[in-house]
């Protein structure tokens, strides 16, 4: 499986591709946006790179799509169910030299959308098709809206992508509430268990972690990353690419004894007592929306006319308001005394 992917990878590189695809896999790798922000709101662009030449039995055209639903890793002659078709752009020409689109996202809802390509052959080719996955998500948000949580690996970013001893995963997280926190996991690619790899890292747009490759068996690995955050917000992301696990100098003696590869420095205990962290969404172009603690007793209601809106300065106004009347209960006690005497 992993020769058959590194091949394939390696013929959809190779400069045979700029005389199309003659029986060589036909893709449209995408190639960004490669970043969050800023979200869209009226128009995303999006480039790609492709054979930009006619095929032996003429031009192929490329369409574009997008999805909501970012399946787990699969092998890209694959066309998994999951995946939506909502059109961003069809019949593009693979021989226009431009290679970028801009989507009118306008009438978009507001959401987390991925963009994938499928290259549209003539009938007498016979190549293998390929889909190009967007390196990230791209986020749309309109005004008034809430904005929505993202989260996507970007690293690995290659089919080429391999690990000895270590390798710096990277990853990069949406999270309006600043309460956010990261957990990585990987699993070799035929086995169905996942295993930590950290957790409660912070929801960065740009993050990294250090993952310790060295016990692991060697062979093909996928990777998802997840973001929660303390408003109930949970979203998983796959990586794009199968990625190789190889040693060297040869497999570790104790390879599989424990897969789990997490640091307790990545560790942090009940990260929603903590106050809540600005994620650096001005680059975004929204606001930071902060969140109180879970435990501090603050409402979110609005503020009324007057008052601040906030449950713990009615309760103390509350407790005031008990006291004085003690008060005043205890200094009518102390006339009456005084009075009889």
């Amino acid at each position: 499986m992993r020769f058959l992917a590194v091949l394939v990878a390696a013929l959809v590189a190779a400069p045979a591709l700029a005389y199309a695809h003659g029986g060589n896999p036909a893709v449209a790798d995408l190639v960004a946006p490669t970043a969050l922000c800023p979200v869209a709101d009226a128009n995303q662009r999006i480039e790609w790179r492709d054979a930009d030449s006619a095929a032996p039995s003429g031009p192929a055209s490329i369409d574009f799509f997008a999805t909501t639903v970012l399946p787990p890793t699969f092998v890209r002659n694959v066309f998994p169910p999951e995946l939506e078709d909502r059109v961003v752009a069809s019949g593009v020409s693979e021989p226009d030299l431009e290679n970028t689109l801009v989507w009118d996202t306008s009438d978009v809802p507001t959401g987390v959308y991925w963009i994938y390509s499928h290259v549209m052959e003539p009938p007498e080719e016979m190549s293998p098709e390929l889909i190009g996955l967007s390196p990230v998500p791209i986020v749309v948000h309109h005004e008034d809206d809430p904005v929505p949580s993202a989260v996507a690996i970007t690293r690995p970013n290659s089919p080429f992508a391999v690990g000895d001893q270590t390798y710096n995963v990277r990853y990069t997280a949406l999270d309006a509430t600043g309460t956010g926190r990261v957990r990585l996991e990987a699993k070799p690619f035929n086995e169905d268990d996942w295993h930590l790899i950290a957790e409660n890292l912070p929801a960065s747009l740009d993050g990294s972690f250090q993952w310790n490759t060295a016990p692991l068996p060697q062979g093909d690995w996928v990777l998802r990353a997840t973001l929660d955050d303390c408003t109930g917000r949970h979203v998983v992301a796959h990586t794009r690419f199968i990625f190789l696990i190889s040693h060297p100098t040869g497999p570790p003696m104790d390879a599989g004894a424990d897969l789990d590869a997490g640091s307790v420095d990545a560790v942090v205990p009940d990260w929603c007592d903590a106050p809540a962290a600005d994620a650096g969404l001005a680059q975004c172009g929204v606001a930071f929306i902060p969140t109180s603690p879970r435990d501090a007793g603050v409402s979110t209601t609005p503020e009324e006319p007057g008052g601040c809106g906030c449950t713990n300065e009615r309760g103390r106004s509350g407790l005031l308001s008990i006291l004085g009347l003690v008060g005043l209960f205890v200094s009518r006690s102390a006339r009456s005394r005084s009075a009889t005497r």
